[in-house]
């Protein structure tokens, strides 16, 4: 039974299944309610070492509560994540660190006869680069006759779309796992996989595709089936189930998610600048300026390419969230974020087609604009692409932007006569005498009360800082 929420209470959308325990938001903060008949295995778990090593670090930081709701044990409380994301917004490297993580998890639970009953990628939210296994009460009892009883989920929500984009469907991957039931089926995964990748790997034939050829007379292959099945034939000691995750361990880390290794020198050196103001150019300095005058707690920086700017951001005290559609581009700024401990979660999102709401009806997982709304909102060198190549007016373009700055947006106006302007342009034939500064203004001063402009740079480019 559900427990009886309290006024101004409300119920997580996503805690639906769980028949130990129902997550509720209030005031910004997370709860689980325990139902009744499950507080014992609760605190049981709660006091096993191998739990208890790992809260606050790979299993979100969770605490007993005095509080006492109608119909359960006890209620928990969990430390908020600042951004909600989903696996269909991350860079392949998050998805493949997402993974390692429900293995490192399984290997320790081991030791004190537990297991996770899912792999699923919405169980984990990720702290600025840093991912943290949210769904507490996904801890069971360990199966005797099986090594992992969520080892088929892991495969559809983790391995199959691994495999996937190490041969480059990462978009595909990302478009498919919105089904949040099923994942990549296995049916999809056969389909999809090149032929090159079993001569590369002959391995994956004997390890995925064969066993889905022989299911296909007798019906779906059941959940536990494969690989973690083989211990029905006998009962595994705790070695024996440490190295089947070991083992899955290596086969994940062996999946190679990032092809464009060879750019990652220049890319760091690159991103280094950002991180030493006497370099800064016109544009550098003023944004540096503006964040420490302002002081936003959190930046969204939209179409943030390199990263350099979220790292300005960051570096002055704000919690960032920066987003890009380039899978190269977003990849490598989370490992470089992960690498530096930097508070910034780069995100696979595009401005002009955002994440939309959709799961139950359609309301499950929120859209992009509401989860990654922040104090302040950059949308720097992108506004000449969104007016020009994707035909965006300026109103809907300011309108855009104002859904992710609460209370300020900088941006900026690169002129007609700018030489990206000019590469854009060369073979249109489009009337653009609409794409003026006047005008980009006149759409952002009917969303905000003040407008202030500095220079930027190369000369002629301009920010604009607008505040509501």
């Amino acid at each position: 039974m559900s427990p009886e929420l309290q006024g101004g209470s409300v119920r997580h959308p996503n805690s639906y299944v769980d028949p130990h325990g129902t997550v509720f938001v209030e005031d910004g903060r997370y709860f689980r309610a325990i139902h009744r008949g499950s507080g014992a295995f609760v605190r049981s778990l709660l006091d096993a070492p191998s739990v208890r090593a790992m809260i606050g670090t790979k299993i979100v930081g969770t605490v007993v509560t005095d509080r006492k709701l109608a119909d359960t044990d006890l209620v928990l409380e969990h430390r908020t994540i600042p951004t909600t994301s989903y696996c269909y917004e991350w860079a392949p490297p998050m998805l493949k660190d997402a993974a390692l993580l429900h293995v490192d998890i399984g290997e320790e639970l081991v030791g004190d006869g537990f297991a996770l009953q899912d792999a699923y990628p919405w169980n984990v939210l990720f702290d600025g680069p840093d991912p943290v296994f949210v769904d507490f009460t996904s801890i069971i009892p360990e199966e005797r006759d099986l090594f992992w009883i969520a080892y088929s989920q892991f495969a559809s929500f983790f391995l199959y779309p691994l495999y996937l984009t190490s041969h480059g469907f990462g978009d595909a991957v990302r478009g498919l796992l919105h089904d949040y039931i099923t994942g990549i089926s296995p049916e999809q995964f056969v389909r999809l996989l090149p032929n090159s990748a079993l001569i590369r790997r002959p391995g994956l034939f004997l390890k995925f595709v064969l066993p889905y050829l022989l299911s296909r007379g007798g019906g779906s292959p059941k959940k536990g089936t494969g690989a973690a099945s083989l211990a029905a034939k006998f009962a595994p000691g705790k070695e024996m189930r440490r190295e089947f995750f070991r083992s899955l361990r290596r086969t994940v880390t062996a999946i190679d998610v990032e092809r464009r290794k060879t750019a990652w020198a220049d890319y760091h050196r690159d991103l280094e600048r950002f991180l030493q103001p006497s370099g800064f150019t016109a544009k550098e300095h003023n944004l540096a300026g503006i964040v420490e005058r302002l002081k936003p707690a959190s930046v969204v920086d939209i179409g943030c390419n390199q990263g350099g700017y979220s790292i300005i951001a960051e570096r002055r005290g704000a919690r960032v969230v920066a987003f890009d559609s380039d899978e190269s581009a977003v990849s490598h700024l989370y490992r470089y974020a992960s690498k530096h401990h930097l508070r910034i979660l780069p995100l696979m999102v595009d401005v002009a087609n955002p994440s939309p709401s959709c799961g139950h009806r359609a309301a499950q997982f929120s859209p992009s604009f509401e989860r990654c709304a922040s104090d302040m909102a950059f949308a720097l060198a992108i506004v000449h692409h969104l007016a020009i190549t994707q035909r965006q007016s300026f109103d809907r373009i300011a309108e855009a932007f104002s859904d992710y700055g609460r209370k300020y947006l900088l941006t900026e106006f690169v002129p007609p006569g700018d030489e990206k302007v000019r590469m854009i342009t060369s073979t249109t034939r489009r009337d653009l005498s609409w794409y003026t500064m006047e005008n980009f203004l006149d759409s952002l001063k009917r969303r905000y009360a003040h407008l202030e402009t500095f220079p930027s740079f190369p000369d002629g480019r301009i920010l604009i800082l607008c505040s509501r």
